[in-house]
């Protein structure tokens, strides 16, 4: 047995109980182990404000050849008003391969042409095919099992002013569930 330990009895079993020593040992550990995490977390939170700041500079001196900076700023009402803007009716859930589809993604592409974004190798729109099989159709025999689509990808991209600085792509699908059971989603 450790000359820092000692072992009790109770009702409930046998435990171990440690010295005030051993306990001051390890309150020592804890408060050096938080101290570690608090400096690590600071240290995060300064290299992304002072990376947020670099590349604002970066931004300011060599805005991209033909793009409107302003136009290039992400904010939460730019975003939320392209949101509701795919949201309207004249969308009508941007099922893939609909009519509502299809003015989606022409509307996306007129944004990124008039933010000044350039096509990716020559094209915005990038088709593609694909089959759904469902499952569903083995207990309603008014479903499909096998629907094949069309649809596209809309993409575009913006030169940084480094070439030789890594690439960033930020994506998202425009497609959703078109109107189902008469209501729209």
């Amino acid at each position: 047995m450790a000359l820092d330990t000692y072992y009790g009895g109770s009702s409930t079993g046998v435990h171990a109980v440690r010295s005030p020593r051993m306990a001051g040992f390890f309150k020592t550990r804890r408060i050096v182990g938080m101290s570690l995490v608090a400096t690590a977390l600071v240290w995060i939170q300064a290299a992304g404000y002072l990376e947020g700041q670099r590349i604002d500079a970066q931004r300011a001196s060599h805005p991209p050849p033909g793009a409107r900076p302003e136009a290039l700023r992400l904010d939460s009402d730019g975003l939320m008003t392209s949101v509701r803007t795919l949201t309207e009716p004249r969308f009508a859930g941007r099922a893939t391969g609909t009519p509502g589809n299809l003015a989606a993604r022409a509307w996306i592409e007129e944004r990124f042409k008039a933010m000044g974004l350039a096509p990716v190798s020559g094209s915005y729109v990038f088709p593609f095919h694909f089959t759904h099989l469902s499952i569903k159709a083995i207990v309603d025999p008014e479903r499909q099992v096998k629907t094949d689509y069309s649809g596209a990808n809309v993409a575009a991209q913006c030169a940084g002013a480094d070439p030789s600085l890594p690439v960033y792509v930020m994506s998202a699908h425009f497609d959703h569930l078109g109107i189902r059971g008469g209501a729209m989603y």
